[in-house]
């Protein structure tokens, strides 16, 4: 299938293996087969975790050759969606955006994701759709749970909460179709929706067009080799590097601000090219990262 694929231009192949093995998945990508496969390691950690993020992060590093590119990713059709999942509100949730578009691997943006869309919760268990949540309810009241029990269990397992349609606009149905969708509009839809965070450049969806430009601009964010990647009590920063530049990218994802000794990692001076916080920066032989900050720095050439 590669081979025949592979023979047309700009074709990529993408693959979910039935394994979190990471030499099963290691098999089937590469070189003559398909481009990249889901690692579902890093993509369905199931709450907010750094250190292991970081753990699954490093074992893909280790486990793979070169040919080999991790995919990153954080939410599907199958999990909750991030924003809800690791909490934390916009503040987590745009570092996990810009965790997904720095660090090694390709980037796969579940829809939604990018206005920050939050995980549906019925009130009824007749506007569910998935089989799983429904069974899971039928259960619950077979054990002798409460109408109220059985629809939180059956929320919990059901798939619908991040199956819900793209909300476009404040129009009815979200702007996703004329008429009823097969599934309920999130009520936040006229708050939460793409035309009204075009138009705020402090949005979710107007960060995520940042990073994007900020990816295109910037090559060693896209094919850049890591020259440094370390934890460090709730912080993951790496440096990617490639013949034209070099680029640190910190995380704090704690709640108190963290400093770090510019010196070990960059001879000349800093340039920000990012944060989540802030525009200006003081950088001389430290920068100081506030509490849930992703900050992107490049290094200065003399």
């Amino acid at each position: 299938m590669a081979a025949f694929v592979h023979q047309y231009p700009d074709k990529f192949l993408v693959g979910e293996v039935g394994s979190e093995d990471l030499d099963v998945l290691k098999h089937y990508s590469g070189t003559g087969k398909l481009d990249v496969v889901f690692n579902f390691n890093i993509g369905s950690i199931e709450e907010f975790n750094p250190k292991k993020l970081y753990q699954e992060l490093s074992a893909t590093e280790k486990t793979y050759d070169l040919e080999q590119t991790p995919t990153l990713f954080f939410s599907s059709h199958d999990m909750p969606r991030f924003i809800s999942r690791f909490g934390g509100g916009e503040d987590r949730a745009k570092q996990f955006a810009a965790f997904m578009l720095t660090a090694k691997g390709v980037p796969f943006i579940y829809f939604g994701d990018e206005i920050g869309m939050r995980d549906w919760v019925t009130d009824d268990i007749e506007k569910m759709q998935d089989v799983q949540g429904r069974i899971a309810y039928t259960l619950a009241l077979e054990e002798g749970k409460s109408d109220d029990e059985a629809l939180l269990i059956a929320n919990d397992k059901s798939r619908d909460k991040s199956r819900t349609p793209m909300q476009w606009n404040g129009d009815i149905y979200a702007g996703f179709s004329e008429t009823e969708p097969w599934i309920t509009i999130p009520a936040d839809y006229r708050e939460v929706n793409v035309e009204k965070q075009l138009q705020d450049p402090n949005s979710m969806l107007s960060f995520y067009k940042q990073l994007l430009q900020l990816r295109r601009e910037h090559p060693s964010l896209r094919t850049g080799e890591y020259e440094l990647f370390d934890y460090d009590s709730g912080m993951i920063y790496f440096v990617r590097k490639d013949p034209s530049e070099r680029v640190l990218v910190l995380f704090n994802f704690t709640d108190q601000i963290k400093t770090l000794d510019l010196d070990r990692y960059f001879s000349t001076d800093v340039k920000l090219l990012l944060s989540t916080k802030r525009k200006p920066i003081e950088a001389g032989n430290t920068v100081k990262i506030l509490p849930d900050e992703a900050l992107i720095v490049k290094e200065e050439k003399g």
